[in-house]
């Protein structure tokens, strides 16, 4: 469906960069973000409310990022780890 809607500059940010990051569409970064926060409602609107900011599931066996190069990334002109 194409329609025309007005988001809040901090959201278009965010869709944005994942859709410039990930090669993909903003419209299907945004339909995935409402998709996520429909299906986090659905399971827990009780623990969604005592919740103060949004959190994600790290597998067991991700590699971590050291803060020095995330912050490379962000005084980088162009972004790219």
């Amino acid at each position: 469906m194409r329609t025309t809607v007005t988001i809040d500059d901090d959201v278009y940010e965010v869709a944005a960069a994942n859709a410039q990051a990930t090669g993909r569409r903003i419209g299907s970064v945004l339909s995935d973000m409402a998709r996520t926060a429909i299906e986090l409602e659905q399971k827990s609107p009780a623990r969604r409310k005592r919740e103060r900011f949004a959190t994600f599931s790290v597998p067991k066996d991700a590699v971590v990022i050291p803060a020095s190069r995330i912050q490379k990334a962000l005084d980088d002109e162009d972004g790219v780890v």
